[in-house]
């Protein structure tokens, strides 16, 4: 339980109480811009990265990322999303090992949408959100190939 208030000025919701299962707040990240990644090493997606500092160390984190893709050749690509709270604590909170999971056929364009991860940080310090990509026999996966944007999000909710 949660008592007392932390002020919105640092970092706090005002709230001196929360209710299990009730969204306490909602951070966005979106990236601009065509990539592409050609290597079966995890790499960082520049920009696909954002911050949130939950209210409560019982918080859950749902995590959310949307872009479009199309692949050279039919292959397919991996994507990992890293949470780091500090130097000395960096967790891997969704991996697809498989990368079969998100093929498509040579040139076709889909849209990607990830929910389905959600993680338990037990803790109110600041949590970094990152998102990696790695493609299949070092083939390229193009992403956002049409413009618009890959969003990351994070949304906490109370435990």
């Amino acid at each position: 339980n949660v008592t007392g208030t932390l002020p919105t000025a640092n970092g706090g919701t005002g709230a001196t109480s929360f209710v299990k299962g009730k969204v306490l707040q909602q951070v966005e990240t979106t990236v601009s811009g065509q990539v592409a990644f050609n290597s079966t090493t995890y790499t960082d997606y520049s920009g696909a990265t954002l911050n949130i500092t939950p209210a409560a160390t019982s918080s859950k984190i749902k995590l959310e990322v949307k872009f479009s893709y199309y692949l050279d050749d039919e292959d397919g690509f991996s994507i990992k999303v890293i949470r780091t709270v500090s130097s000395s604590d960096t967790t891997v909170i969704s991996y697809s090992s498989t990368y079969s999971t998100y093929q498509s056929v040579n040139g076709s364009l889909y849209d990607f949408w990830f929910d389905t991860a959600t993680d338990s940080p037990s803790t109110s310090a600041q949590c970094t959100y990152k998102l990696q990509i790695a493609s299949e026999a070092n083939r390229t996966i193009h992403l956002q190939p049409q413009g618009g944007n890959l969003v990351l999000r994070a949304t906490e909710i109370g435990a």
